[in-house]
């Protein structure tokens, strides 16, 4: 794998976390719309105070993914997402890209808090051509979970924004 391989694997994998995120807060805010303030994103510029619903909430992707996982549990079974998505995310939020000098592929590492002056290597990832592959697929799954449950509750959930 060279470079520029890897940084569009990167992006992809990166893109489609923004995608299950995006997904997951629309359905979330589609489902509670009766309930919870309206915005109104053309309108809304950077430095706007905006009312906070399941779109704007600072939730945590593991904290939306329980959520939805909770609501379809029962009613919806096949759509329960995957939660390993939110190791991979962690890892790539909170890890650190390790490898030698320009060389493919790269080893993704994740550390937890430390005790007693040491810290555990909590995820370990070889980044290559399969993880790429594999973790992408993972993720337009999930991707689709979402969407397929938004049909199922006859919801829309493109038009949020």
């Amino acid at each position: 794998m060279e470079n520029d391989e890897h940084y569009a694997k990167l992006g992809l994998l990166l893109g489609n976390l923004h995608g299950l995120e995006f997904a997951l807060r629309a359905f979330l805010s589609k489902r509670n719309s009766d309930s919870e303030p309206v915005v109104d994103f053309k309108r809304a510029t950077e430095g706007d105070w905006v009312e906070i619903n399941s779109f704007t909430n600072y939730d945590s992707l593991r904290k939306l993914v329980d959520t939805f996982n909770h609501i379809v549990e029962d009613s919806n079974p096949e759509a329960v997402i995957d939660t390993s998505v939110v190791t991979i995310r962690d890892a790539l939020a909170h890890g650190r890209i390790a490898g030698q000098a320009a060389s493919f592929p790269m080893t993704l590492l994740k550390f937890g808090a430390p005790k007693d002056n040491k810290v555990q290597i909590i995820t370990e990832v070889v980044m290559d051509h399969a993880w790429f592959k594999t973790t992408v697929n993972l993720l337009y799954e999930q991707i689709s979970k979402v969407y397929g449950a938004s049909q199922s509750f006859g919801m829309e959930i493109m038009e949020i924004v």
